[in-house]
């Protein structure tokens, strides 16, 4: 086993990851809905479907971004949060197991 300590992580890298992840989430979940009540919607017979034929266009386009904003604030705020508490218990110890190649032969191009 190979014991390495966790004593910091870039709040930006990781806030943009967590951003993309909202903003995919979203996308997967939202956009499907969305469609759904449009033709739902169009279908039904009540007046002219033509604004929420709009309405729901723009917010299948504007949620997943605003959640990807969102979950970017919120992940930034998070990992200083994180930061600050690693740097108060002196970090995490985190265990690997060794499967293939050693530690120091990451990144060369010794495999091939």
């Amino acid at each position: 086993m190979l014991t390495l300590k966790l004593k910091k992580i870039d709040p930006v890298k990781w806030a943009t990851a967590i951003g993309l992840m909202y903003a995919l989430l979203t996308s997967i979940i939202v956009v499907p809905v969305f469609l759904f009540a449009l033709l739902a919607g169009s279908s039904s017979g009540f007046g002219d479907s033509g604004f929420g034929i709009l309405g729901g266009g723009i917010a299948m386009l504007f949620v997943p971004v605003l959640y990807g904003v969102i979950g970017f604030i919120i992940g930034l705020i998070g990992t200083f949060l994180f930061n600050f508490i690693l740097k108060k218990i002196n970090g995490v110890d985190i265990e690997f197991e060794k499967v293939g190649l050693s530690i120091d032969q990451i990144g060369t191009d010794s495999g091939n």
